[in-house]
């Protein structure tokens, strides 16, 4: 537990281009030299880049109150290695960001207030204020900036990190403990300005970032554009490469360049790409530094190909990430460094055309607004392959679902944009043979891939057995009621089960049920997050309700993937879906959709422990033999393949 008051540490990097940078150096250090200082939970720290910079600073008045001066003699210039040093010799519980150009008043009160806001939240590691919108000269391929306010979203969500650089690094607070743990930021070269944007998004991928009401601090320069004095010139969409890549996260906070993971990213660039970062590289390292960029000859094995590397773009919205997860950074994942393919996320209302003009394939994924129209033009124009990605029957759902009648009728814009994407991309895939039959007159080309998943998110820890059985589901939530009220009845009626929910809201016939035999875990929007939570949780038994609507029926049998990877055994709804997978009392139980069938079955495995543990057994040897990301990754990178070329299977 955390103490009734925190200890933070205020880190202030100093570096950049003198000319420009000083003045506004000068201006921070007067600012911090009156703010109030006091008080014995706070400590500063002033990171000078240099003794070049230490001699041209009044650091006298603000060392004379306490503040340590830290210089920091790194050969490159990179701000991560500088916050790194200060963090690791920082005495706060949290540590938070400053730079030439922030306004000093305002970054203490802001980063007070979320240090208040962590005192009545025990568990909390990482705290940010609002998000705020760009500043400055911004390069035209860094559309995951934000710069309009009413397209960014609350919270911060792992999946959105992915698509959107917007927690403001002048309005946070991470635990020291926590930042250490992760390694602290990147100091990999071709990170030098995306060093917090990577952090966010490793962090976002496995932690909760909390959201607390305090205004951001803008200041002169975010650090896209600040005046570096050796400024390594790639480009925005190299950045937003290397961000989003999984490989290469630091095992500790360093305090100088990491080169280790450059020669694995180049690898996948295509050879031009490649040529000129080397050069590029070459040209900003010190002399002396004792690093070479290896060229390497093209490898044997999975990337053996004939072929240059793919640039992939993954177009899509604010509600994609998870679908995106499944159907495409699982296998991404699995091919860093392979030199098969590097890959981008941006949200389809901020992409550019800049964005995709040098893709070798253009994703989008279930996109339905008009700026999504105009991107398939430009690719149609400039004859970029696409595939449209769909795994839910928008051509269904507003028969059946009367409250999506405003979205996917005919005639309404979500709809008609769907559709307009839908028949000019040159490849359509799709996960479920059902909804395939309905894309198909509307499509170029369809192709029908198996689902897969990712048994490495949902690691469980074992622990010694509960005396108690816990049933649950996780999910979005079901018209289908019939589970909830027979597990509702059996809480009533039996003192050994417990029930845990991950969904927006109790469903109704579970909200009668004691706060003691329930916990309920609010919907986790980032799919890493959201199987670690599940596989945290521990669950016995997960049930799998399904209507047999022509909707639910188009579904992927994700329920049976992600129950399986957390260790439970499943109840499902006997339909066509789960008929598919399921083999009654083997790797499943199948039961109708009435109550009675479901309390038989929840009450049969809750007391047969042999049972729950014979299908669950079953279940993982079908779902890793089938379903697994390695075993479904040859279909994909052949289905990759096509689409780039533009053939058919």
């Amino acid at each position: 537990m955390q103490s009734a008051t925190l200890r933070v540490s205020f880190l202030v990097a100093i570096l950049g281009h003198y000319p420009q940078v000083h003045r506004y150096a000068v201006r921070l250090l007067r600012e911090l030299a009156v703010a109030n200082l006091d008080s014995d939970q706070i400590e500063f720290l002033v990171l000078v880049h240099g003794e070049e910079w230490r001699r041209v600073l009044p650091l006298a008045q603000v060392a004379s109150r306490g503040v340590k001066i830290v210089v920091v003699p790194c050969d490159e210039e990179l701000p991560a290695a500088i916050f790194n040093k200060g963090a690791k010799i920082a005495t706060g519980e949290f540590i938070s960001f400053a730079w030439p150009g922030m306004d000093c008043a305002a970054w203490i009160a802001s980063v007070r207030r979320l240090v208040d806001a962590a005192v009545d939240r025990p568990f909390t590691r990482f705290l940010a204020g609002h998000p705020a919108t760009r500043n400055g000269p911004v390069d035209q391929l860094r559309s995951w900036a934000p710069t309009d306010t009413s397209a960014i979203p609350e919270g911060f969500q792992g999946g959105w990190l992915e698509m959107f650089d917007y927690i403001p690094m002048g309005c946070s607070a991470v635990s020291k403990d926590y930042f250490i743990q992760q390694g602290g930021f990147s100091c990999c070269p071709l990170l030098q300005r995306g060093f917090w944007w990577e952090f966010t998004i490793r962090v976002g991928r496995s932690a909760a970032i909390d959201l607390v009401d305090a205004q951001p601090q803008l200041g002169q320069w975010s650090w896209w554009d600040f005046p570096l004095n050796r400024d390594l010139p790639i480009s925005g969409d190299i950045v937003a490469r290397r961000a989003v890549r999984q490989t290469g996260a630091p095992a500790a906070a360093q305090v100088k360049a990491d080169y280790s993971h450059i020669d694995s990213f180049m690898r996948d660039l295509p050879e031009m790409a490649r040529q000129r970062l080397t050069r590029l590289l070459e040209l900003w390292r010190p002399e002396g530094s004792g690093c070479s960029i290896r060229s390497e000859s093209r490898p044997s094995g999975l990337g053996a190909q004939k072929n240059e590397p793919l640039r992939i773009v993954v177009l899509g919205g604010l509600n994609e990430p998870a679908h995106n997860q499944l159907c495409f950074y699982n296998y991404f994942a699995l091919l860093e460094g392979q030199r098969v393919l590097t890959w981008r996320a941006i949200l389809d209302f901020a992409a550019q055309y800049s964005d995709v003009e040098k893709a070798d394939l253009v994703i989008f994924s279930r996109s339905r607004i008009e700026r999504a129209c105009r991107l398939m033009d430009y690719c149609v124009e400039q004859q970029i392959p696409t595939v449209y990605m769909l795994d839910d029957n928008w051509f269904s759902i507003a028969k059946e679902w009367p409250e999506y009648a405003a979205l996917f009728t005919p005639g309404k814009p979500s709809y008609e944009h769907f559709m307009y994407c839908l028949s000019r991309a040159n490849q359509v895939l799709t996960y479920n043979p059902i909804l395939a039959d309905d894309l198909r007159p509307y499509s170029r080309r369809l192709e029908v891939l198996p689902t897969n998943i990712d048994l490495t998110l949902f690691h469980r820890v074992e622990e010694p057995p509960r005396n108690r059985v816990r049933v649950g589901y996780a999910g979005s939530l079901r018209r289908e009621e019939s589970a909830f009220i027979a597990l509702c009845d059996l809480v009533q009626s039996r003192d050994d089960i417990d029930v845990f929910l991950m969904c927006p809201q109790i469903p109704e016939p579970l909200k009668s049920l004691p706060l003691g035999r329930l916990t309920h875990q609010p919907y986790v929007f980032g799919y890493s997050r959201y199987a670690r939570v599940l596989a945290d949780a521990r669950p016995d038994i997960l049930l799998a309700p399904l209507s047999s609507t022509r909707t639910d029926a188009s579904k992927c049998p994700n329920k049976y993937l992600e129950t399986t990877a957390a260790g439970a055994a499943g109840i499902y709804s006997r339909t066509a879906l789960y008929g598919a997978f399921i083999r009654h009392r083997d790797n499943g139980i199948l039961v109708e959709n009435n109550v009675a069938q479901w309390k038989s079955a929840i009450s049969e495995l809750v007391d047969d422990p042999e049972l729950r543990r014979s299908i669950l057994q079953a279940a993982k040897d079908d779902v890793e033999n089938h379903f697994s990301t390695p075993a479904v990754l040859p279909k994909f990178l052949a289905f990759l393949t096509r689409a780039a070329a533009g053939e058919t299977n």
